[in-house]
Formats: C-alpha cells, sequence, structure tokens
C-alpha cells in the first residue's frame, strides 16, 4: 500500500524479531530502504505491510487520503435542472444546442430540431451494412466469464468490446481487464484500456500488471485492447488501430441510438473498422417475439409462388427476403422464423404442409443475403424499442409542457410582483432593535439602556479573530468628529466581542470609547452574528462592520468598507487643507524676502553698484573701438609658423615609415648587443627619455625591447603631441645639426633615407653593420619628435603673446571681483568668454 512505503522513511537497522530477535523472525522484520523499495514487488510490499498495518499514524493516513476522499464524497450544495429549465425561456432569453443524435423531443420553446441532411440515412447505411457490421449469436446458459472468454480467443481477434448491452457486470473495469487478459487475451494483447472511476484514461499493462495512464504506457494501438463499459459508451473517443474489430453487445432495453453511439465510438468505421454484435438467446427470442408481432398482415403467403410448385393445399414459402416469417395464416401451424444466425438459412419445410418440388424434392425457397437480413431485424427491432421509448418520453414531455404553463405564469407573476412579498419596513425596524436588545455597557457611562440608541444612526461591530487597525482608528475618528463620546452625538458604536474569557473582554473594551453588549449576553451575540450572515467569533477572518439607519433598517453589512473608505478621503482632506496652509505660509515668506531684497537692492543702488556701473563706463571709454571685438576673437596663426608645423609632422611620419622599414634581424641585433658605441648609446638613450624610460642601456633593451615587434610598435604609436616639456628640454643637447631637421620633411627626408638604405642592406655597405641603419632611423625619429615639439611650442607662445590694454586688464579684474574668480590673469579672454555667458543686473536696463 501507498501508505506503508511513505513510512518507510529508513531501513530498520537491528530490529528484533517476533521469535526472540535471532533467526528467521528477525529476517521477516528487516525491510529495504525507501530508495530501493519498489511497490510492483508483492514480497517487499507485504513485508512492510506486516510491520506498519496497525500503527495508529499508518491508519489515519490510509483514511484521510484514500478511503474518505473516496467514499465520503459529496456537496453542500447542488443545482440541478431539467430540460424545461434549460431550454426554456424562463432562465435565457436565446438557447442553442448541439447533439448527434438529435431528436424532436424538446421543449416547446426551443423550437424544432435542425437536422443535418443525410447524416441519419448515413448512419443507417453503415449500421446494415454487411460489410462493416456482423452477427455472432451467443449459446445459452452464457455467463460473464464466457461472454470475456469468447471475445478474448475469438479469431479474427477482437481490439475492442463495446458493452451497450450492459451484459459485462459485477467485476468492474478493471476487474473486467484483468478477466480478459487471463481468459486469452494475453497471448497477444499488452495492455487493456478502460475508463477509471474518475473518468480518465487508462490501461492494465500486462507485464507489470499496473495500472498507468494511457498517456503513458507508450503501447501502440495495435497491441492494445479497449473496454467501453455501458456508461461511457457515449461521448468517449480512444485510438484505435486502422483495421481494428470491436465486438457490440446488445440488451433487452437498447434502442438505435445507443446502438449507434456504441457502434460509432469505433470513429474509423466503414472506413477499415468492423464491428460484430454479440446477441444473447434472450435478447434473440424477444427480438423474434416483437418482429413477429410487428410482421403486416397477408405477408406470409409472399414468394410462395416464387419458389415453385407448392405440394399441398395449405403449404407456406417463405418471405422473398429471407428474414423472418409470419405465422401461416393459410390454414396451418405457424411456420417458424429463418434461423440465420450462424449464416445459413432454414431450408426446413413448413410444419403446415411440406412443399414438394416437381421432381419430388423439398421446396426450399432461396436465401440471398442472409446476413443483411439480419442486420435490418436488428435495425427494426431497436427502431421498435425507440418508438416505444420516445412515446413515454414524449407523454412526459407533453406532461412538463402543460406544467410549465403554469410555472411560466408563476415565475412572471414573481418577478413583477417581487415588492409584496417584502415584509412591512415597520416589521423589519421592530425586529433589528429587538435583536440589538435593551441593555449595554459602557466603560465611562457604565449601564445603559436602548434609550441610548433612540434618534441614532448604530454601528454594529462585530470582533473577528484578526484585527484590523485601520478600521478601529477610522470608528474613533468617526466618533470622536461626531462628538459622540458624551453620548449626544448623532452616531453610536456597538461592539459585539468575540473574547472567550471576561478578563479578556474587558482587556480588550478599555481602549474603546462606544457601548457594548454585555460578556453574559452570548446567546444574543450568536443571534446578531446569525441575522446579519457574519461568520462565527472563531472563525479565522477580519472583523465586520454593519450600518443600520435611524429607523432601524439596514444601511450596509460591508460598512468595514466604508469606513475605510471615508477615513481615507478623510486624511486626504486633512492633508490638502496642511498643504494649503504651509502654501499660504510660505506665500507670505516669500513676501517678506522680496521686501528685504528689494531693500537690500536699493540700498546697494547708491553704494557699490553704483561704484561698480561707474568705473565700467570708464573703462568703456578708455578702450580703444573694436578691441574687445579683437580680444574675444581666436587669433590666426601666422604663414611661416603654420608651415613649420606642417613640415614637423611630415617628417615625423616619414620618421615612422623608416621604423616600420627595419627588419626584424636588425632589431635583434639591437636587443642583444652588449657593448654599443657612443652614438647607438646616445640615440637609445635618447628615445628611452622621450618614452618616459630610465635612460640605461640594459634597462631599455629591458623594457622598451622585450622582442623587435613589441618596440616597433611601440616606436610606431608614439603620440607627437606626448612629447613633455621636461624631455625636450633634457633633449636641447641633441638638437639635430642646421638644416637636417627641416631636410627631413620633403617627402622622404634625407636622414631618413640614409636610414632605410642602411638598414635594408646588412652589412651597410663600406663595412657599416645592421646597427647602423638603426642608429640612423631611430636618430631621425628623435629629430622628428623634438622638431614636432618645437613647432608646437612656437605657435603655443604666439597665441599667448597677445595682450590687452590696461583698460582691458582692468575691464577683466573687474569681471573677476563681481563673479568672485581669482588667479585668472593668465587666461583673460577665458575670463571675458565666461563672463559673457552670466548676465549681472546693474541698474533698471542692466550691463552685460
Amino acid at each position: 500500500p501507498p501508505a506503508a512505503a511513505a513510512a518507510a522513511s529508513s531501513p530498520t537497522e537491528g530490529t528484533a524479531g517476533r521469535d526472540g530477535g535471532t533467526g528467521e523472525g528477525q529476517d521477516e522484520d528487516l525491510v529495504v530502504p525507501l530508495w530501493l523499495l519498489k511497490q510492483s514487488n508483492d514480497e517487499q510490499v507485504a513485508r512492510l505491510f506486516d510491520l506498519l498495518h496497525k500503527l495508529p499514524d499508518t491508519v489515519h493516513w490510509y483514511l484521510e487520503h484514500t478511503v474518505f476522499p473516496t467514499y465520503t464524497q459529496h456537496q453542500h450544495i447542488k443545482l440541478s435542472a431539467s430540460g424545461q429549465e434549460l431550454g426554456g425561456s424562463m432562465l435565457f432569453d436565446q438557447r442553442i444546442g448541439f447533439s448527434g443524435t438529435p431528436s424532436d423531443l424538446l421543449p416547446l420553446d426551443l423550437g424544432r430540431c435542425g437536422y443535418e441532411v443525410g447524416s441519419d440515412g448515413q448512419m443507417e447505411h453503415v449500421l446494415t451494412s454487411a460489410k462493416v457490421m456482423g452477427v455472432d449469436r451467443v449459446e445459452a446458459g452464457w455467463t460473464v466469464r464466457s461472454l470475456l472468454r469468447r471475445v478474448a480467443t475469438a479469431e479474427p481477434r477482437y481490439h475492442a468490446l463495446i458493452d451497450t448491452g450492459a451484459l459485462v457486470t459485477g467485476l468492474g473495469n478493471e476487474g473486467v481487464a484483468r478477466a480478459l487478459l487471463a481468459e486469452g487475451l494475453g497471448r497477444w494483447c499488452e495492455g487493456v484500456v478502460f475508463l477509471d472511476e474518475h473518468d480518465e484514461k487508462v490501461i492494465l499493462v500486462r507485464a507489470s500488471g499496473r495500472v498507468l495512464k494511457l498517456s503513458q504506457c507508450g503501447i501502440a494501438v495495435e497491441h492494445r485492447f479497449a473496454f467501453y463499459d455501458q456508461i461511457h459508451t457515449t461521448g468517449m473517443d480512444i485510438k484505435h488501430a486502422l483495421s481494428a474489430r470491436a465486438a457490440l453487445t446488445l440488451g433487452k432495453d437498447m434502442v438505435w441510438r445507443d446502438l449507434a453511439q456504441g457502434a460509432f465510438r469505433m470513429r474509423g468505421i466503414a472506413s477499415g473498422q468492423t464491428i460484430t454484435m454479440l446477441i444473447i438467446p434472450e435478447v434473440w427470442m424477444l427480438m423474434r417475439r416483437q418482429l413477429a408481432k410487428a410482421q403486416p398482415d397477408g405477408a406470409a403467403g409472399r414468394g410462395a409462388g416464387e419458389a415453385g410448385a407448392g405440394a399441398g393445399g395449405s403449404g407456406a414459402g417463405k418471405e422473398a427476403g429471407g428474414g423472418w416469417r409470419s405465422p401461416n395464416r393459410g390454414g396451418g401451424a405457424s411456420a417458424p422464423l429463418a434461423d440465420g444466425w450462424t449464416g445459413t438459412a432454414d431450408a426446413s419445410p413448413s410444419r403446415g404442409g411440406a412443399g414438394v418440388a416437381s421432381g419430388g424434392a423439398l421446396a426450399s425457397p432461396p436465401l440471398p443475403d442472409s446476413r443483411r437480413q439480419q442486420l435490418l431485424d436488428v435495425a427494426a427491432w431497436l427502431t421498435l424499442n425507440s418508438m416505444r421509448t420516445e412515446r413515454v418520453q414524449f407523454d412526459q414531455l407533453c406532461a412538463q409542457n402543460l406544467a410549465t404553463l403554469w410555472r411560466q405564469c408563476a415565475w412572471g407573476r414573481l418577478m413583477t410582483g417581487h415588492q409584496s412579498f417584502k415584509a412591512r419596513p415597520q416589521c423589519v425596524t421592530g425586529f433589528v432593535r429587538e435583536s440589538l436588545g435593551a441593555a449595554f455597557v459602557s466603560h465611562r457611562r457604565g449601564k445603559l439602556s436602548v434609550e441610548a440608541l433612540e434618534n441614532k444612526s448604530v454601528a454594529v461591530y462585530f470582533e473577528g479573530v484578526g484585527e484590523d487597525d485601520t478600521l478601529l482608528r477610522g470608528l474613533q475618528q468617526a466618533y470622536r468628529v461626531m462628538g459622540c463620546e458624551d453620548g449626544h452625538g448623532p452616531f453610536e458604536v456597538i461592539y459585539v466581542t468575540a473574547a472567550s474569557t471576561h478578563d479578556d473582554f474587558l482587556t480588550r473594551f478599555r481602549s474603546m470609547p462606544w457601548l457594548a453588549l454585555p460578556f453574559s449576553h452570548g446567546l444574543r451575540r450568536e443571534k446578531l452574528r446569525a441575522l446579519f450572515d457574519v461568520l462565527p467569533a472563531k472563525a479565522p477572518d477580519q472583523p465586520q462592520v454593519v450600518l443600520l439607519h435611524v429607523d432601524g433598517t439596514t444601511i450596509t453589512r460591508d460598512g468595514k468598507t466604508l469606513i475605510k473608505l471615508a477615513t481615507a478621503c478623510q486624511s486626504a482632506i486633512d492633508e490638502r487643507d496642511r498643504d494649503g496652509d504651509l502654501k499660504r505660509e510660505l506665500t507670505k515668506v516669500v513676501a517678506r524676502e522680496s521686501a528685504s531684497l528689494k531693500e537690500l537692492e536699493a540700498k546697494l543702488a547708491s553704494g557699490p553698484a553704483a561704484a561698480l556701473r561707474a568705473a565700467y563706463l570708464q573703462l568703456e571709454l578708455q578702450m580703444r573701438p573694436g578691441e574687445l571685438a579683437e580680444f574675444l576673437s581666436e587669433p590666426a596663426v601666422p604663414e611661416a609658423q603654420a608651415d613649420a608645423a606642417r613640415a614637423a609632422s611630415q617628417a615625423y611620419a616619414a620618421a615612422k615609415r623608416a621604423v616600420a622599414a627595419l627588419p626584424d634581424h636588425a632589431l635583434d641585433a639591437l636587443r642583444t648587443e652588449r657593448v654599443p658605441d657612443a652614438e647607438l648609446r646616445e640615440v637609445v638613450e635618447a628615445v628611452c627619455v622621450l618614452c618616459g624610460v630610465k635612460p640605461d642601456w640594459a634597462g631599455a633593451q629591458l623594457r622598451l625591447m622585450p622582442s623587435a615587434a613589441a618596440f616597433r610598435e611601440r616606436l610606431m604609436g608614439f603620440d607627437q603631441e606626448r612629447v613633455t616639456p621636461a624631455a625636450a628640454q633634457r633633449l636641447r643637447r641633441f638638437a639635430p645639426p642646421t638644416g637636417e631637421a627641416t631636410g627631413a620633411s620633403g617627402g622622404d627626408a634625407a636622414g631618413a633615407g640614409d636610414g632605410q638604405r642602411a638598414a635594408g642592406a646588412p652589412g651597410g655597405g663600406e663595412g657599416a653593420g645592421p646597427l647602423a641603419g638603426v642608429c640612423a632611423a631611430l636618430r631621425c625619429w628623435v629629430y622628428a619628435l623634438l622638431g614636432c615639439e618645437a613647432a608646437q611650442s612656437d605657435v603655443g607662445l604666439f597665441l599667448e603673446a597677445g595682450s590687452a590694454t590696461p583698460a582691458m586688464a582692468a575691464a577683466c579684474e573687474c569681471v573677476c571681483d563681481l563673479y568672485g574668480l581669482h588667479d585668472v590673469e593668465d587666461d583673460l579672454r577665458g575670463v571675458l568668454l565666461m563672463a559673457d555667458q552670466f548676465p549681472f543686473c546693474g541698474g533698471e536696463g542692466g550691463h552685460r
């Protein structure tokens, strides 16, 4: 059982057996760990069950989770309605319905049924077709077990059993599935599909004997069998193989609709799927009797002449169709009906007289299609049952339609005159007042009578288990604002406690200023809770408030929401009033400060401001016309200096190309040189100064030249604007000879060209090694950078050379003093541009 498996959380270690703690008894008490336990292992589960099935916790879990939910299901309230309510016009103005087996037995208000053209004819054609349907007669003395065995061992095999006749009883759906596997179905079937008690599609797996959900089994449709019990032969779909064959039972109370619903569980019928009807002897005899009664007069003699010359005066012939035969009305005993259930026709002569052919043999009329006639007979019998059943239903429907007439009238009168069913207001008022009682208590005013509620609206405060501080604050605020604390206000609150003891009641009521029902009046409290449909005091609910009018009528039972809403609105109004007061106070402060500011401006206008304005006008007169515009405009760099800057940039670009052209073996020779000559050392130290590295030969090889590619990349990526004034000052001794730096600016400089040629040819020509080319290229690179720095310095000096007149300098100092700027004499132009962005007021017109 699941309870036993759930209770075993760990293996029992050293558990003593029932026989003294040793031997076989101890082994019986040992169970496997929970993670090794298999519910499909009967031995493990049985051993665990023996240990745990008498434990109270196990029994309680099994009852709570299995027994009670299964066998004690119920509903507190259940809505039900007949076809008259659902199909009539009393509840719904517009109705629409759909059915796969329609009928005209409908309420009058719903109207007639709209049939799909051709559907009934196609259905009847399929269910009477010998290619789709078949008949199998069950032998006498059958039982449920024999019927299941017949289905399980049939050849060709069945893939489904549709019990529309309700012949399989007493086993349950799972029991039927197990019986089918036991009776021989298991020789080819891997699982039996059925509907459980929750109407879910499940399958009994043959290999494990377990019941799983159909969607989880993984068994192909060709290797499974489906059982439809009588309840689920309508509206249930289970997928079958394309060539599946089903067995369908017939019952004595079946009608044509039952056959159609059950047969069409095979959704591929007439498209490869077939059905065989199983007819028990009792149904067969009932069918014979009812069809014989329905045979028209004179039909017995039809076809006798067509069979040949009959011998004797009272011979009877078969019907031309080879089906049921009616009694012989020609003057003999009744002729037996054709026995075609096994596929053969009844060839015996009639009992009233033997029909002899001209050659002396017995005359036997031909039977062209016995199986087709059997299907027609079944359809005819089921149609007769449908007519008889629908007649009963029609009579009941007529009675319901007649009853609906007065029900509709009563409903209309009720809807139009429901006001007359209300209780009179004075009765309601008196009843509510009586329910409140005549005795109240207050910890401020003592004991009070019902006179304390006269001409007052009442809020009945029902306390709950939980607390609502917002509601309490709202009630206290309303009680205080309305002036009800002394008992003279138009509003009163009655406290209905939920306390379980008198001391608890006093503790809670001590902080409340209103009235309360005495704690001893418990019955009155419960009566009020029942009257206003408030949950009991012990229920886990929040407090509730019921508002009553002065005359005792109920305003609302949801007074809690209204009070909390009113409290929120009052808080918003108070906040608005406070904001208004603050705004008015701020307005007064602004007006006061504005007046003070005007007084200060007046004082300044006659003092420092006037002096500054006079000084500004005097300075404006001393400056020459256009001097301010010239000073503020961007100065133009002379052409010679601009050409020098461009030539320096071109020389640096040529030097970088020379460095890029240095071969790797030349740079590797530089990296590995241990004793450089003076010229090479000087050039490398200059490179170290520019790159910010200590000018040491060993340090330069370690830091600047970790590899040939890294050294070249560092020189190529050096920014010409990164040459610091300190580095330029240190390299003044390294100045190039006159004309060398400028001569390198013409495309490929002379020094750069020499460096390229020397570096490009190993050996350097005339005995020069590869280091000579590297030295020349690096020297050209250093000269170019120094030339760039010198050109940029000349341009900067020119831009900074512009000087202002004394009047301009004085104006700048005035502006700086006004704005609190100090130590900005080095950038007068910048100061004036900044001052231009900020206006300052001087007098009414103001100056900029």
